[in-house]
């Protein structure tokens, strides 16, 4: 029912750029990370097509190197829109290896250790063979041969455990993500195979689905909806109601998207994306206009003019789902 999205081969070709882009300034991971102000890590997953850059990112990048972002996000141009200028270029420094720093790694085997307690799992072999992983990786990890532990990280703690991310990556207090204590937990709906079930949030359900997106049982009642899907991530679709996003999206479309975990609010809302929000005021379609890390505000906009922006603060929202694609019943269109 619905067109076949290229997201993973597009983030492919993005880091391929990427990586093509520091080698021509003859630049390592670790230096291009300095100039960003982020970690060498999220420059590794960028370049392995894991994620992708924030806006800013590719912002600054513009504004130092004179990058040139069509090219970057598309591959559409030249990779500069003028030349360098001189003394830009830095000299190489080979031999730079992808470090996961000393106290994340604390920090993931605290989680580890916490889930090894609790559901009794006899020690750390048993819990990576529980789970899919090679029987000596936490051993490895702690000595610092695994340099890249996404599939421990995000597959097996976040994903099945509900660690919470921002424990690891920045410096929240609580370990794990609860319903009790937080209402942006997830709840998804697996087949037997254990493949999750793409559910849709018709107009009717949308008002029982801001008070019940947490109850498994009412998201299990929603309807199944079919779609091509060739992204990693869960999914979800939502029928578009109101005329705030006329004429690129009409009321009655179906729009396909992707769930983005609270973790990645710091660093992966771009701007000028469509995102579904949902808050205790009901769900709706907006373009994201500004955002505040300092504050954690986000301002959102109306494709339709004659409805103000209006701004929310991230702690009222519940859930955030990025725009992946929609159906129409009339035609197919992208408001890209």
């Amino acid at each position: 029912m619905d067109m076949k999205t290229n997201a993973s081969k597009s983030r492919e070709k993005l880091g391929e750029r990427l990586k093509e882009f520091r080698k021509t300034l003859r630049m390592n991971q670790k230096s291009l990370a300095d100039v960003l102000k982020v970690e060498q890590a999220l420059i590794s997953m960028v370049e392995n097509s894991k994620t992708e850059l924030a806006y800013w990112h590719t912002k600054k990048l513009k504004e130092i190197y004179n990058l040139n972002p069509d090219w970057l996000e598309d591959g559409v141009g030249e990779m500069f829109l003028s030349k360098p200028a001189d003394g830009v270029l830095a000299e190489p420094e080979p031999g730079y290896t992808p470090k996961f720093t000393k106290r994340r790694t604390d920090r993931v085997m605290e989680v580890v250790d916490r889930i090894v307690e609790d559901e009794q799992i006899e020690n750390y072999e048993d819990f990576c063979l529980k789970n899919g992983l090679y029987h000596n990786y936490l051993y490895e990890f702690q000595g610092g041969r695994i340099k890249d532990p996404n599939k421990l990280v995000y597959d097996t703690l976040y994903r099945k455990y509900k660690a919470n991310l921002g424990y690891v990556f920045y410096d929240d207090a609580d370990m794990f993500i609860k319903a009790a204590d937080d209402v942006r937990v997830l709840s998804i709906v697996v087949d037997k195979a254990n493949n999750e079930i793409i559910k849709a949030v018709p107009v009717y359900a949308q008002a029982g689905y801001q008070k019940g997106f947490a109850d498994p049982e009412f998201i299990e009642n929603l309807p199944d909806y079919d779609f091509y899907n060739d992204d990693e991530g869960t999914y979800r679709v939502f029928e578009l109601k109101g005329d705030s996003m006329y004429p690129y999206l009409l009321e009655g479309d179906f729009i396909k998207a992707k769930f983005l975990p609270p973790a990645h609010w710091r660093d992966k809302l771009r701007l000028h994306e469509v995102f579904i929000v949902v808050t205790k005021d009901g769900v709706v379609c907006k373009q994201l206009a500004e955002h505040d890390p300092n504050t954690a505000t986000i301002r959102l906009h109306s494709f339709n003019d004659m409805y103000d922006d209006y701004t929310l603060n991230l702690n009222d929202v519940y859930e955030l789902w990025y725009y992946k694609g929609f159906y129409s019943r009339r035609t197919f269109r992208d408001v890209r």
